[in-house]
């Protein structure tokens, strides 16, 4: 039986995680998903790639309305996303500070893979990757995005995050740092996402 692993945004930034089968649209909000809330539904298709031993799909409450969320179109290189990763628990940077450019690119060239295919997978589309700026990961620029509203994009940019802590811990690694940053303003890339999103630039959807 294929399982989907479920991923719940907490208002502290965490996220619970469970397991359905493939065919569920709901299950109870026990244990590690978010005790107490009754039922949960899954919001979205899930998330599928090679590099994941399980799809991952977005869970919330099953009284938690989406209609009236605000819209949020973005341009090219309005968002990027900041990954920084280190090679222990103890945040110890992939190269050193006197690594030369051949070295620090032979390390990221599979990483820079990997992040494109879990973004393209989550409808995060990859404009440009490059290394962060201080080498201890990457920049992703986000390329334009149709007109989604704020929670379609925090629900692709959680499992995103999700989807590449996954593949950094396969690799040995860990993701110590993700960030959004949004006309110019820097917000975790966690399960608060949503509120940066509907900052500034957000437009209220229109109703007939």
């Amino acid at each position: 039986m294929e399982l989907v692993q479920w991923v719940v945004p907490r208002a502290d930034g965490t996220f619970g995680v469970g397991f359905a089968p493939a065919w569920s649209e709901r299950m109870p909000a026990v244990g590690t998903l978010a005790a107490g809330t009754g039922m949960l539904r899954r919001r979205g298709a899930p998330l599928s790639s090679r590099h994941l031993p399980y799809p991952l799909a977005i869970g919330a409450r099953e009284d938690e309305s989406a209609d009236d969320q605000p819209m949020r179109p973005l341009k090219s290189g309005q968002l990027v996303l900041v990954l920084r990763l280190a090679v222990d628990g103890e945040g110890r940077p992939l190269v050193g500070p006197d690594a030369d450019d051949v070295r620090l690119a032979g390390l990221l060239a599979e990483l820079v893979r990997v992040v494109a295919d879990l973004a393209e997978a989550a409808g995060v589309h990859a404009a440009a990757i490059a290394p962060e700026r201080e080498r201890r990961g990457l920049e992703l620029s986000v390329g334009t995005l149709g007109a989604g509203t704020v929670g379609q994009l925090a629900d692709a940019l959680c499992l995103f995050r999700v989807a590449l802590e996954h593949c950094a811990q396969a690799r040995g690694l860990q993701l110590v740092d993700a960030c959004v940053v949004l006309d110019g303003k820097s917000a975790p890339l966690d399960g608060r996402v949503a509120r940066a999103l509907a900052g500034a630039g957000a437009k209220r959807k229109e109703h007939p």
